[in-house]
């Protein structure tokens, strides 16, 4: 998968003659190639490790984590320009707002890691298609990705799968939302503008595209 979507990969959107669709996998800054990849393998080196010792108390509650390092990855997402960095600071924003006052509502509590895992959450969905949506779904994104992020760190809870990072709830989940983010919402001039060459390329499914013009 990540040879595939390489510049000159068989899922490269820069080929014109890739074989998926025509039309490639849009992982502009890699939500799939990095964020769902590294999740993965963090699922699978945490499922092999198992869970840390004092992970989940005598009762099978979780005991609390501590986040991210949200500000370095902050910045690293934003030094890119224009749409780009206003795509991700729009969705990273949103996630990590709906994701403290929908915790707030679940659990009955703040809790500031809820902030910064959910703006990081918003970061791994928004990076594949940040370049090619309108800022209105940048919003829609990072709001998914937050609940994502919930459902994922519930299910892991319940199972007593111990994810010290949250690796696979937050960049596996949250990445592969992000993929298919992409595929919904990518605008046709976007599309055309960051990948050009290739005139009637299908872009975001919602956005009237799904097929050639």
């Amino acid at each position: 998968m990540l040879l595939g979507l390489l510049v000159d990969g068989w899922a490269s959107p820069i080929r014109l003659d890739n074989l998926l669709l025509g039309s490639g996998v849009i992982d502009f800054a890699s939500s799939g190639v990095v964020h769902m990849v590294g999740g993965i393998a963090g699922l699978w080196g945490a499922l092999f490790e198992g869970p840390r010792i004092g992970r989940f108390d005598r009762a099978g509650r979780s005991v609390a984590l501590r986040g991210h390092s949200a500000s370095r990855d902050y910045y690293g997402q934003w030094s890119a320009i224009g749409r780009t960095a206003v795509t991700t600071t729009l969705a990273g924003c949103t996630a990590a707002l709906t994701t403290l006052f929908s915790k707030r509502l679940l659990v009955g509590h703040w809790n500031v890691i809820d902030v910064c895992n959910g703006l990081l959450g918003g970061f791994a969905a928004i990076t594949s298609g940040c370049s090619v949506v309108e800022p209105w779904a940048a919003v829609i994104c990072g709001f998914v990705a937050a609940w994502v992020l919930i459902g994922f760190n519930i299910l892991a809870s319940k199972f007593k799968y111990d994810d010290p990072l949250e690796a696979a709830q937050l960049h596996g989940g949250c990445g592969a939302w992000g993929l298919l983010f992409t595929g919904l919402f990518a605008t046709k001039a976007y599309v055309n503008e960051v990948y050009p060459g290739k005139p009637g390329r299908p872009y975001g499914l919602f956005m009237g595209g799904g097929g050639n013009d």
